[in-house]
């Protein structure tokens, strides 16, 4: 009971924590905290008087603060307060998912309302975010039709248009023109060959005629190979050899032993018999005989073990070869030869804007290479013969074509991106605040994979829409 009790007290005392958290954010105006706190005091104790107290304190204070921010028409903050009362605080969920309702249809139809002002005033893009968000907070299907023929507006209106001027007869032209006009194709960009009406760029190209030129040069590979075998002496017949004449002298040293021992056995009953009997008494020529027997007892069983060693020891040389096969490697040298095809092709060009940004020069001298080795069969090392397989000139040119490709693709996707960053300077120096909010949505349009943070911030302040790179980025699904 006493433990109960402790836990029960540890519970209120944390709910009255909680609690006055939860006031103190309130009086600093952080009312997605208050609910936090509220919603952890109801955790410990969910009956608990205090904690539903706060509850209805917390709920009270949210539809007041609520109330004020929809007089701003703060949309958003409204709807994020009735979000967080509706996932924290479960008790209020049906109040609350009422009022977010509500929010969803009031700003619905203010999102509209400005929608419509933006295509009075010629502001497109605008309309796309309006009713991009209008639509993400009703899924209304005719708010999505609006959106997309505004998007198309747009896409037509903003295109960054690059026309490819050059000889079509030329095959380097043609390829590099084929490949960006297929390739580069998007909402916002495009290349036309060979006219179209006011291009903001225009990319000059010329590929020169392939040039060939072959390379030869030999060199000499060194292999170090098994050539053949020899008689060594076997390392291991040796130390078993040591071995034996080891256990050899250990045999004798034993055997002399017991010689020793057999003589001090002799003199020792000698002088036993000589003493004559002593019933009773043992004499110390008695005790020095029984040591003497002993020693030799001991010796004749070393010698059995160590005879038994050294018979090992002399089976283990004997099969042992004296001699054993050691590998014999020597060096062989052959000659390859390395032939080397090149290509190469000029490239001029230049991309110019008719916004009299500074041109993008393309000059360059492509190359590209192709090499194989060949040499001749080496049967002393099992080496088979290495026949030359190069390339034809021929296959080399497409690759020369995909390097004028590339510089052109990057020379167009910088041009592009320089002129997207312009569009973000504009919005951000622009005092009217529709246009601002135009060209930003604009800019975001363009690449919705690179925003700059700043943008979002300033539509948020704009538009009243602080998830504006969400909203857009459903359009790219």
């Amino acid at each position: 009971m006493e433990a109960t009790q402790r836990v029960e007290t540890t519970r209120v005392r944390l709910v009255e924590v909680w609690a006055e958290r939860s006031r103190a954010s309130i009086r600093l105006e952080n009312y997605l905290e208050a609910i936090d706190n509220a919603a952890r005091a109801l955790s410990f104790s969910p009956n608990n008087p205090q904690a539903r107290a706060i509850e209805r304190e917390v709920v009270v204070r949210i539809e007041e603060r609520a109330g004020k921010v929809l007089e701003s028409a703060d949309f958003a903050q409204a709807l994020r307060l009735y979000d967080a009362v509706f996932e924290r605080l479960g008790n209020q969920g049906q109040e609350a998912q009422e009022r977010r309702a509500e929010i969803r249809i009031r700003w619905s139809k203010d999102l509209v309302k400005r929608a419509d002002v933006a295509e009075q005033d010629s502001q497109p893009a605008r309309g796309v975010l309006l009713l991009s968000k209008a639509f993400a907070l009703t899924a209304d299907p005719e708010l999505a039709s609006r959106r997309d023929a505004y998007l198309d507006r747009v896409r037509a209106e903003r295109r960054y248009k690059v026309l490819a001027v050059g000889n079509s007869a030329e095959a380097g032209f043609a390829y590099v023109s084929e490949r960006l006009m297929r390739e580069m194709m998007g909402p916002f960009f495009e290349v036309y060959s060979p006219t179209v009406d006011k291009p903001q760029a225009s990319l000059r190209l010329a590929v020169g005629k392939p040039r060939f030129d072959t390379d030869r040069r030999t060199r000499t590979e060194r292999v170090n190979y098994q050539s053949g075998t020899r008689q060594a002496p076997n390392p291991h017949y040796k130390s078993r050899q040591d071995r034996v004449h080891d256990e050899e002298r250990r045999v004798l040293e034993v055997e002399q032993e017991i010689t020793r021992q057999q003589q001090y056995v002799s003199k020792y009953q000698s002088d036993v018999e000589r003493e004559g009997p002593s019933p009773n008494v043992s004499t110390g020529a008695e005790q020095n005989l029984s040591n003497a027997r002993s020693r030799l007892e001991s010796a004749q069983r070393r010698v059995i073990d160590q005879r038994q060693q050294l018979q090992r020891a002399r089976d283990d040389l004997n099969n042992s070869p004296q001699f054993v096969e050691e590998a014999v490697y020597s060096d062989h040298t052959y000659t390859v030869t390395t032939h080397t095809l090149r290509a190469a092709a000029s490239l001029h060009g230049e991309l110019t804007h008719r916004d009299g940004r500074a041109a993008i020069p393309l000059d360059a001298q492509l190359q590209v290479e192709a090499s194989d080795d060949e040499y001749a069969a080496q049967p002393v090392i099992n080496l088979a013969e290495r026949r030359l397989e190069l390339p034809s000139a021929q296959a080399l040119t497409p690759r020369l074509y995909e390097q004028a490709y590339r510089r052109s693709y990057d020379a167009l996707a910088h041009s592009f991106e320089q002129h997207r960053l312009e569009l973000f300077d504009r919005a951000k120096n622009t005092t009217a605040s529709d246009q601002r909010s135009e060209l930003y949505v604009i800019y975001m349009l363009m690449d919705l994979g690179s925003i700059e943070p700043s943008a979002s911030i300033a539509l948020a302040a704009l538009e009243g829409i602080p998830d504006s790179v969400a909203v857009l980025t459903q359009l790219a699904r």
